[in-house]
């Protein structure tokens, strides 16, 4: 190795060691206290500087977190009953609720209905889960859950949830605030 890279070499060590040594000094807080002093009516502040040594600095955990999703779409509407791709489906059942749902042994479980009967051989009864709010604050009812299936079995309705499950239901009935029927043309055995 020659001289001058030699040289080199160790100039650049030493500036590197000089960084590291540098950055892992202990911070230094400037903290400066005023102290009145009173002489012959007339009031003079002096400023006294002290300085503290902070020897070891731990960063406090961060409570805030970050989920980022990736996906090939974005989605076009987050209405649930107006999605046409399967990817938005996904993003939705993370903001929105059902009435039933599957557990790991594919039997049905309750979510937003907590239990249900087959009461006629054409009618299911719903029983609705009590002190659930929209995140608007309004109320989950059964005036809701009516809303929501007629609409997607509207003659006009553009739904892809029209040819689903609703296909089966004639109509929605309100028994009370907490209580919905669903009525079928025939005895369906699907909802079984």
């Amino acid at each position: 190795m020659t001289v001058r890279k030699r040289m080199t070499w160790m100039l650049t060590t030493l500036m590197l060691l000089g960084l590291l040594v540098g950055a892992c000094q202990p911070q230094v807080v400037e903290v400066i206290k005023e102290v009145p002093v009173v002489e012959k009516e007339i009031e003079i502040v002096e400023v006294e500087k002290i300085v503290e040594k902070i020897v070891e600095v731990e960063p406090k955990p961060s409570t805030v977190k970050e989920l980022v999703v990736v996906q090939g779409v974005d989605p076009e509407t987050l209405d649930m009953q107006m999605i046409t791709a399967q990817v938005v489906v996904n993003i939705g059942h993370h903001i929105t609720e059902r009435l039933l749902d599957y557990d790991e042994n594919i039997d049905l479980k309750p979510l937003l209905a907590v239990s249900w009967e087959h009461i006629e051989p054409k009618t299911w009864q719903y029983k609705l889960r009590e002190g659930v709010e929209f995140s608007n604050g309004e109320p989950f009812n059964a005036q809701q859950v009516k809303f929501s299936f007629d609409r997607v079995m509207a003659e006009d309705s553009t739904s892809m949830r029209k040819g689903g499950a609703t296909r089966y239901v004639e109509s929605v009935e309100v028994v009370d605030d907490y209580t919905v029927n669903f009525h079928t043309p025939e005895v369906v055995p699907l909802f079984d």
